[in-house]
């Protein structure tokens, strides 16, 4: 039986937006599971490029080097993280509260290289369109205390500001789901070396 592990290709965070994200989830009750709301782990959050869901360990080896080929042709560049919005929409449903990040051309273009060589590899192509964010937390039950939190958060001015840091590298991480929320582990990084 062939092994297989859960996977995604991301941009990692630094510590100092990991810390300022925690703080602000903190601050505005994001990580309160009475609320209604199942947060991510500050240390998870990151910028997903791909999920790939699960895949053979034998193709590891063959997106590691794929994605050494896409990196060898990417400059590293500065990303401001900010904003804070919710998916579909703040007064729609909301099943996803996220932050933002731009610009969003240069994540778009390495969206691309990602979608264009794991598509090669067998990989269905994503649906829906990519916007980069990162996820704070899930909405798990609609409630009242949710929804004023949301109302209020949606209202939020100036918008949060996370930081800035450098996009220079991509990361094949390993996902294993435990109990207590899912653990990741890189399994190759990728830097950008043009």
């Amino acid at each position: 039986m062939k092994k297989l592990i859960r996977s995604f290709i991301a941009v990692p965070l630094t510590d100092q937006i990991h810390q300022n994200l925690a703080e602000f989830s903190n601050q505005h009750g994001l990580d309160n599971r009475a609320f209604g709301l199942k947060p991510v782990k500050s240390d998870n959050i990151h910028l997903t490029m791909k999920f790939l869901g699960e895949i053979e360990e034998s193709q590891a080896a063959k997106l590691s080097a794929a994605l050494d080929k896409v990196s060898t042709g990417l400059l590293p560049f500065k990303v401001t993280i900010r904003g804070i919005g919710a998916f579909p929409a703040w007064n729609r449903n909301p099943r996803i509260i996220w932050v933002g990040a731009d610009p969003v051309e240069p994540l778009q273009k390495i969206y691309s290289c990602v979608e264009s060589v794991t598509t090669r590899l067998g990989f269905p192509p994503e649906i829906r369109g990519f916007s980069p964010h990162l996820t704070l937390a899930r909405v798990s039950t609609q409630t009242d205390q949710l929804a004023s939190q949301l109302k209020r958060l949606s209202q939020l001015t100036p918008e949060p500001f996370f930081g800035e840091m450098m996009v220079e590298c991509l990361v094949l991480f390993k996902s294993v789901l435990l109990p207590q929320g899912p653990v990741y582990t890189a399994l190759s990084s990728h830097m950008f070396t043009k």
